[in-house]
This record gives C-alpha cells, structure tokens and sequence, in this order.
C-alpha cells in the first residue's frame, strides 16, 4: 500500500482543517450547484472523504470555512498545463469550475495536491485570493512542470 490522494483544499483560514471541523451535509449539496457538479450526487451524509477516489466518485466536505474535494481530475484544473497534461492526459480546461473554487473563499486560500507513490508522482498548485502562488509537478524522477516562485517549504529539495 502506497500514498495516494487527488484532493482540492479551499478555506480563508489557516490550519483550519487541524481543528477537525463539523461537516455540512446541506452546505456540501448546495456546492455541488455552485462548483458546477451537477452530474453527481451525494449519496451519503456521513461518508468520510476519500482522498483516493475511484474513477468518476467524487467527496466533497463541507465545513463552516472550508471544503475539500477529492476526485480523480477535478484536481488538474488548478495545475499549470504542462503539469495537467503530464499528470491526468487529457483533461478539457474548466475555467468556470477554477473561478466558483475560488468564489468560495475570495480571500483565502486554495490548495491542490496529488500524490501516487507508485510511479513516484506528486504535484501540487497553491493560490491566494484566486491568484497562482506556485504549481509543480513530476514523476519517476522527471520534474514535469513548475509556475510561480518555489515556496520556502522548498528549499530543503
């Protein structure tokens, strides 16, 4: 068993996903209008977010100042393109989805991440009040994309 996840983070609070908030069951079907995901449904109030979906399932938490996504391409809307193509194949851009992620929490923070260690793939784009910090990506030992300034957590690497 490796690491793996494809998980989107959205809040205006830092560490807040530390204080292990309540989840939203109304708020979270509400989201599904509101990020543009009309083709799915919640079929469980209480269901723990998976951070590595099957193909097709999507989790979404909701919480008072913050939501987390997970699904198996949502997360490439967010990367930089050489890094999405690299790392999901073809996946259509979605402009309206990257703008309602960041209408949610306009002047927070958005995160996404994925990870599959059995390729040894990671990536991940972090954004500001709706603005790209950074994005990188790669696998295998191959570095496949990178946009912004590399963040001080980088440095050690």
């Amino acid at each position: 068993m490796g690491f793996k996840t494809f998980t989107i983070f959205c809040t205006d609070r830092p560490g807040y996903f530390g204080t292990s908030p309540a989840h939203d069951p109304a708020k979270a079907a509400q989201l599904l209008s509101v990020l543009g995901l009309q083709d799915y449904e919640l079929v469980s109030d209480d269901a723990h977010v998976n951070d590595y979906p099957q193909k097709g399932d999507l989790y979404l938490g909701a919480y008072g100042n913050g939501v987390v996504i997970a699904h198996d391409t949502l997360p490439a809307l967010l990367f930089d393109e050489a890094s999405r193509k690299r790392n999901f194949g073809r996946v259509e851009d979605n402009a309206a989805f990257r703008q309602a992620i960041h209408g949610l929490f306009p002047a927070g923070e958005v995160t996404a991440l994925i990870l599959h260690s059995v390729v040894n793939m990671w990536g991940f784009s972090v954004y500001k009040k709706g603005e790209l910090l950074r994005s990188a990506s790669g696998a295998e030992g191959e570095f496949f994309g990178s946009a912004g300034a590399p963040l001080p957590e980088e440095e050690s690497v």
